[in-house]
């Protein structure tokens, strides 16, 4: 019983080693691009007859589907 003791407790002392390890990790936050880039899909799709602009999407959901036949 003490072997099993033993384990749990140092299980648990390695697991608070790790998470005190990662904490600085969660400060960095990724860089953010300030503006995306205007995306050439004249043939990927068709919205009403237009292709449409980045800024018309903007403050709207997108559904991006993408597949391959590899």
């Amino acid at each position: 019983m003490g072997t099993f003791s033993n384990l749990h407790r140092t299980g648990t002392l390695m697991n608070r080693l790790v998470l005190l390890a990662a904490l600085p990790l969660l400060a960095l936050a990724p860089a953010e691009d300030p503006m995306a880039p205007e995306i050439d899909a004249e043939g990927w799709f068709r919205h009403l007859g237009q292709t449409p602009s980045l800024q018309s999407l903007k403050g709207r959901a997108v559904l991006i589907e993408s597949w391959a036949t590899w």
